[in-house]
């Protein structure tokens, strides 16, 4: 399983930091794809888990199950599919399935912060309007 950084099928892809699986916010699903593929393991063996053993058995998820298309959504380049109903499902996935902005990476901050300043023309006088709104003006 891939938690950062480009899938192995898409070197080339324009997901080489987007975030695939998050514990935080994933962590009931992967317990319900744990307790269905395992049989009902108890929360607390599942936190205590070790990472090798915790990334093989995640690794193992089959196509057919919804954990898989949930990580699968976040990956996949909806503009790339020519089906239309196709394209729409996966867009649909994409953001149902997408991770809270609270759980960006540091990457991921470092970027968007650099695109705001470029799309404000820099940090003028102190003024951040881009996080805090327009009246807001540190000096």
């Amino acid at each position: 399983m891939y938690y950062l950084g480009k899938h192995p099928a898409k070197s080339n892809s324009h997901t080489s930091n987007t975030m695939i699986v998050c514990i935080p916010y994933d962590i009931d699903s992967i317990y319900a794809f744990m307790c269905s593929r395992y049989g009902n393991i108890n929360y607390k063996d599942l936190m205590n888990m070790g990472y090798e053993e915790f990334t093989a058995k995640l690794s193992s998820i089959p196509e057919y199950e919804p954990l898989f298309k949930i990580f699968k959504s976040r990956i996949i380049d909806p503009s790339k599919i020519k089906d239309k109903k196709e394209r729409k499902y996966w867009n649909e996935l994409k953001r149902v399935n997408k991770i809270p902005d609270i759980y960006k990476t540091i990457d991921e901050i470092h970027i968007e912060l650099k695109n705001q300043t470029r799309k404000n023309g820099g940090i003028k006088n102190g003024t951040f309007n881009w996080i805090y709104g327009k009246d807001n003006n540190f000096k």
